[in-house]
């Protein structure tokens, strides 16, 4: 079956990201590789906890991950 690049990149390699901030920064490039106009974009990552989560948040051209 002939995915999408980042669709193909989600299902097969991005599991294998070091850290949240690392796959948003990789999700965000290979989308902008696909052609999607793309400025940023937000992770939260639930955690089990009623009131912590954690947020990750990169402005394309910002990030130095």
């Amino acid at each position: 079956m002939d995915l999408p690049a980042p669709l193909s990149w989600l299902v097969d390699e991005a599991g294998a990201s070091p850290s949240p901030d690392r796959f948003l920064v990789e999700l965000g490039g290979r989308l902008l590789a696909d052609g999607l106009p793309l400025t940023g974009g937000a992770l939260t990552l639930a955690v089990p906890h009623p009131i912590i989560a954690r947020r990750f948040v990169a402005r394309i051209g910002l990030c130095t991950c």
